[in-house]
Formats: structure tokens, sequence, C-alpha cells
């Protein structure tokens, strides 16, 4: 109850001076009040301490999920580099394959032709 009347009073003296409570810094009370030893001063303001706590926590939570979209747009960067690397050895293995593949089939056309050398050689001989 005593509170209510303090605020009340806080108002109303504001009020005889023209200015806003915010505005108030301090009044004296009318002779005669019980409430002689009240000073009107301007309350310790609340929302602004909360309003900077809650800009804090949005900055910190607007950092945390930048950070999280800059790792996902690192592992996405990361998983498009890993499949293209895997493609490029996958073609470059493809490439080594046929190399070797054409590489036999050319040592065995070689070796074909020295060995049907040989038997047209030994049949001239013979001849």
């Amino acid at each position: 109850m005593k509170s209510l009347m303090v605020h009340s009073y806080k108002v109303s003296c504001s009020a005889l001076h023209g200015r806003s409570p915010a505005a108030s810094t301090h009044c004296t009370l009318p002779s005669g009040s019980y409430l002689t030893s009240v000073s009107c001063k301007r309350p310790h303001n609340v929302g602004t301490g909360l309003t900077k706590r809650l800009s804090d926590a949005s900055d910190s939570l607007l950092l945390h999920m930048q950070n999280k979209s800059d790792v996902k747009a690192s592992s996405k960067w990361m998983k498009l580099e890993y499949t293209r690397f895997s493609k490029e050895l996958k073609a470059h293995k493809a490439h080594a394959e046929h190399e070797h593949n054409s590489c036999q089939v050319m040592a065995n056309h070689d070796h074909e032709r020295a060995m049907s050398e040989d038997s047209i050689r030994q049949l001239k001989l013979e001849i």
C-alpha cells in the first residue's frame, strides 16, 4: 500500500511541475504530508537493462545463426569439392585403365606380328 501511495505521489508531483514522471529527477513534498522524508527521484529504469540484455541476446543469436549458415555453406562447398574431386579421380582412373588396355593390345599385336614373321621366315627356309 505504501508503494502505491509513493508511486501515485510521484506521478502527481510530476504533474504539478508540468513534467513527465520519467523526466522528473527530484521534487519536494508539500508541507503537512506524512511522507516528508521521501523524495521523488527517477526510479531505476529496469526496461533499459532488459532491453540491453535482449539486444545482446539477439545479437548473439544472429551471430550464431550467421556462423551456422557459414558452416553450412562451407560444408556444402566441401561436399561439392569432394564430388568434383571424386569425379576427376574416377575419370583419371578410367583413362589410365584405357591406356593400359591400349598398350596391352598393342603389345599383343606386336608379339603376334613377331611370331608370324618368325613362322614366315621358317617357311621360307623350308622352301
